[in-house]
C-alpha cells in the first residue's frame, strides 16, 4: 500500500510525468543534488547536458516536439547560464518548466555569503519573472503542492515558460500524494468581442479580391492545426505562414503559397 505522504520532490516529479515530461534535462550542482537524487528514483529519466544553456535549449526542443519540456540546474550560476534559452522559449511561446535547486530556506532570510550567490538571494527569481508567465519559491510541504499545480497549469494554459525555485531542505519535506492533475481548459471567449471580430472579418472578406490567410505559431502551440486545415478546406483560401508558424501544416498542401516575412517576402 502506498503511503499517503511523499516528498515535495516526488510530488513535483509525479506532476511532471502527468503533464508529459518523461525526460528531465539538466546539470548537477550542489544545491540541486538532493532533487536529482530523487529524479534518479523516479519515472522521469534524467538527461545530463554539457552546460545549463544546452539544457534550456534541449528542453525547448523537447517541448516543441512533445508539448512540454523541463530542465533543472543549480542556484545562481546554473540558472543564469540557462536564462537565454528560457528567454527564447518565452518569445516563441514554448512551454518549458525551469526548476532551480536553491539554498535552504533559512539562507534566504540570513543571506550568508555562499558561493554562487549575488548578495540578494532573490535576484535570480526577479530576473526569471520577466521571462516566465508564472514563478514560485517553494517554502513548505504544506504550500508546495498548490504552488506546483498553479505554476504548471499556467505553463500549459499560456504555452510559455514557468520557474520553480526548490530549496534544498524543501526537497525532502513531506506533503500529501497528489490527486489526478487538473489540466487547464481554454478560457471562454467574450461573446461580444467574438461577434464583433466575426462581423469585421466577414466585412473584410466580402470586399477582398484575393484573400489570403496567414498562419502563426499559436496554431501549433495550442494544437489548432486541424481547425486551421478545416477552415482552409471550407474557404479554399491560399495561405502563408509566419517563420515561427512554419510547418503548421504540410508545405505540400495545395493551398500553401510560401513563407511570409513582411518586407522581406517575395512579391509573388
Amino acid at each position: 500500500m502506498k503511503s499517503s505522504e511523499i516528498t515535495v520532490a516526488e510530488y513535483l516529479l509525479i506532476r511532471l510525468k502527468e503533464i508529459g515530461v518523461d525526460h528531465l534535462f539538466g546539470v548537477p550542482g550542489d544545491f540541486v543534488l538532493g532533487f536529482f537524487n530523487q529524479v534518479l528514483k523516479s519515472d522521469v529519466k534524467y538527461i545530463g547536458t554539457c552546460n545549463e544553456l544546452n539544457a534550456a535549449y534541449a528542453a525547448d526542443g523537447y517541448a516543441r516536439v512533445r508539448g512540454v519540456g523541463a530542465f533543472a540546474s543549480t542556484f545562481g550560476v546554473g540558472e543564469l547560464s540557462a536564462i537565454n534559452g528560457v528567454a527564447g522559449a518565452f518569445a516563441e511561446r514554448v512551454p518549458v518548466v525551469v526548476i532551480t535547486g536553491s539554498p535552504s530556506t533559512i539562507n534566504f532570510h540570513t543571506r550568508p555569503l555562499l558561493h554562487h550567490t549575488l548578495g540578494d538571494y532573490q535576484i535570480p527569481l526577479r530576473m526569471y519573472e520577466k521571462i516566465t508567465v508564472a514563478s514560485t519559491q517553494l517554502f513548505s510541504g504544506e504550500t508546495a503542492p498548490a504552488e506546483i499545480d498553479r505554476v504548471l497549469s499556467a505553463c500549459l494554459f499560456h504555452q510559455k515558460p514557468v520557474y520553480i525555485s526548490l530549496p534544498s531542505d524543501v526537497v525532502t519535506m513531506k506533503c500529501n500524494r497528489p490527486n489526478p492533475f487538473f489540466f487547464p481548459t481554454p478560457a471562454n471567449s467574450d461573446q461580444n468581442a467574438l461577434n464583433e471580430s466575426i462581423k469585421e472579418t466577414l466585412s473584410m472578406l466580402n470586399k477582398a479580391v484575393k484573400p489570403l490567410v496567414i498562419g502563426g505559431v499559436e496554431l501549433i502551440r495550442f494544437k489548432l492545426q486541424k481547425d486551421f486545415a478545416d477552415f482552409l478546406e471550407k474557404t479554399g483560401f491560399p495561405y502563408v505562414t509566419m517563420m515561427l508558424g512554419k510547418t503548421v501544416l504540410s508545405e505540400h498542401h495545395s493551398q500553401f503559397v510560401g513563407l511570409f516575412e513582411g518586407d522581406r517576402s517575395r512579391d509573388s
